[in-house]
């Protein structure tokens, strides 16, 4: 007979770890349990799932998977990964629906994992009654000063201000702000949190003083309390240089925003999804400078992060693919940047429907390609296709609408129809002043179209009124140095050569030739444009001599900006070659050496 210890019913002992293995083994091999590589999930069958949850009434292993499942989803976010939350997010559903009117710590984690997790996967309308929820229950779990429910009111306020409501979420943010300043103490590195979110809503409605100061305040604290080596402190370096570029202010931004690249490169993971404000909007600010080569580098580093760190399917992931291409054909690489741009736009359409915003962003791109290459025809039935998609999912007076507007109005200038066009654009300038006030960025640029399209359309006075009051609000609210500023000379200085007015527009062309070359160097696009304009008002005056200089520079200037074969360089080798042939016509043979 064997020993008492080792007798007893085999049943009651449970399989052996080698049993268990070789089961799971087996419902491997069946395909009833998968394993997903890219994120490290199991899939389940749902008949071993019901078997499992019929043979297992456990409340605390119930309880413990809710949590460890909810804490999972934060690790992902934590670790820059939400591709991971795709396989979660059904069980954050239904253990949502399970939790019912529970009020304790899993149901909060839970109504919270979820609730952040649809918003970072940009689903804002199913992501806030997840995220209120959890708020109800942290303020009856530990109260309303608890440093818990003051980052579950941050984080509901950021749905709310993607949702559009942006004065409510400001109004929850500086309540949030003033609760952990009292309870948590003014240098808490949760309130340089608040503050940082206070100055990303301020920073879209163009009040760029406060955005400065709320953002020198994060900063601070943060490399007070946290260190310099910190993925919270490169976000806030970050943000002051994407600030600075809004403001032109391009060498002061450089550093800000190579210090947070280098930061995030040594304490985040290869992947994390945190590097890619850094990567682009440092490539963004090579972009204007005309750096095309290093730009993209950044470009495809940060559609490689994506795709690891969303899908291939990710509207944000689809936005990197679109700006790739559109890098490219800002260089004249047309043949590269279509298929790009295409592949990007069937790939939107086929996951996410024909009116999605990630498929009217495809739009966009593919639309401004097109414009570029002088297709204004297809052109405007894309641009008129992302209209009517934000009519639909933003309504008739949101700003995007007006932007889309803009868009269809450019174009049927382009195309000779100005009455349509004038409408469109009425309404674009209306939505903006409406929303922003007369003052601010999105309604003087919307202006600034409308000037446009009546100097297209030969309403030379009427062009020359709406300039003006750009120029001056420019002037007064950006100052005489900045790169809008000089635009809008540059504007004006065109209008007054076209009509004729060749003396008048001189300095105008010139001033705003220094700003450019100042503000954004030698080799910028907008310094190429301008050189030309300025060469041609001389040319136009038979001042061959001194047109001459100008064109040498832009046509050196629109090769390093668009390449030698682009259009607008054609264009301008071409009028170099007629300058010299009117030269040679007046009578000198030969330019004097340059």
């Amino acid at each position: 007979n064997p020993p008492e210890d080792a007798s007893g019913d085999p049943a009651e002992e449970g399989p052996s770890p080698l049993q268990r293995e070789r089961a799971l083994g087996r419902l491997r091999a069946l395909g009833l349990i998968t394993e997903e590589a890219r994120t490290g999930s199991v899939r389940m069958h749902r008949l071993v799932a019901a078997f499992a949850l019929d043979e297992v009434d456990d409340e605390e292993a119930q309880s413990d998977v809710e949590r460890e499942v909810a804490s999972e989803a934060e690790r992902a976010l934590f670790e820059g990964q939400p591709v991971r939350l795709t396989s979660l997010l059904p069980h954050l559903r239904h253990m949502a629906k399970s939790v019912g009117d529970r009020e304790d710590e899993t149901a909060n984690l839970v109504h919270h994992a979820l609730g952040f997790s649809l918003y970072k996967l940009k689903e804002y309308d199913e992501a806030r009654p997840h995220l209120e929820r959890a708020v109800e229950i942290s303020v009856k779990l530990r109260g309303p000063a608890h440093w818990a429910t003051f980052r579950q009111r941050s984080n509901l306020a950021m749905v709310m201000e993607h949702q559009g409501e942006s004065d409510a979420a400001l109004k929850m943010y500086e309540g949030v702000l003033e609760d952990q300043k009292r309870e948590l103490g003014p240098r808490h590195h949760d309130v340089a949190s608040t503050l940082n979110n206070i100055g990303v809503l301020q920073r879209q409605k163009g009040l760029y003083e406060e955005v400065r100061s709320a953002y020198e305040q994060a900063l601070e604290i943060r490399k007070d309390v946290l260190g310099l080596e910190h993925r919270d402190t490169a976000e806030s370096l970050d943000n002051i240089g994407a600030l600075l570029m809004d403001l032109d202010r391009h060498d002061e931004a450089r550093p800000y925003l190579q210090q947070a690249m280098e930061v995030n490169e040594r304490v985040l993971g290869r992947n994390h999804l945190d590097k890619i404000g850094p990567l682009l909007n440092l490539g963004s600010l090579l972009r204007k400078e005309g750096n095309y080569a290093e730009a993209c580098t950044l470009y495809e580093r940060a559609l490689e992060i994506r795709e690891h760190a969303l899908g291939q399917e990710h509207p944000d992931t689809l936005a990197s693919l679109g700006g790739l291409g559109m890098m490219l054909a800002e260089q004249g690489a047309y043949d590269e940047a279509l298929p790009c741009l295409e592949r990007a736009l069937e790939r939107s359409q086929s996951l996410h429907g024909e009116d999605h915003p990630a498929t009217a962003m495809c739009l966009n791109t593919l639309a401004r390609v097109l414009e570029t290459q002088g297709n204004y025809g297809g052109a405007r039935s894309l641009y008129e296709r992302e209209l009517a998609i934000s009519e639909k999912l933003l309504g008739e007076d949101h700003p995007q609408t007006a932007r889309c507007l803009s868009n269809v109005a450019r174009v049927l200038t382009q195309q000779g129809f100005y009455t349509e066009a004038i409408s469109r654009q009425d309404r674009a300038v209306g939505i903006n002043a409406g929303t922003f006030g007369v003052e601010h960025p999105a309604t003087v640029g919307a202006l600034q179209d409308m000037a446009n399209v009546r100097f297209a359309q030969g309403a030379y006075e009427e062009a020359r009124q709406l300039y003006e009051c750009v120029l001056t609000v420019r002037w007064n609210v950006l100052g005489e140095n900045h790169a809008d500023t000089a635009m809008s000379m540059h504007n004006l200085g065109n209008l007054l050569r076209h009509s004729g007015a060749f003396a008048e527009a001189q300095p105008y062309l010139e001033q705003a030739l220094a700003t450019f070359q100042r503000v954004l160097g030698e080799e910028h696009p907008n310094t190429a444009k301008c050189l030309h304009q300025l060469a041609i008002s001389l040319q136009m005056q038979g001042r061959f001599e001194e047109a001459r200089p100008y064109l040498v520079r832009g046509l050196a200037a629109s090769e390093k900006a668009f390449g030698k074969e682009h259009p607008i360089t054609k264009m301008v080798r071409e009028n170099l070659s007629i300058l010299d042939a009117q030269y040679a016509a007046s009578g000198p043979s030969d330019f004097p050496s340059l």
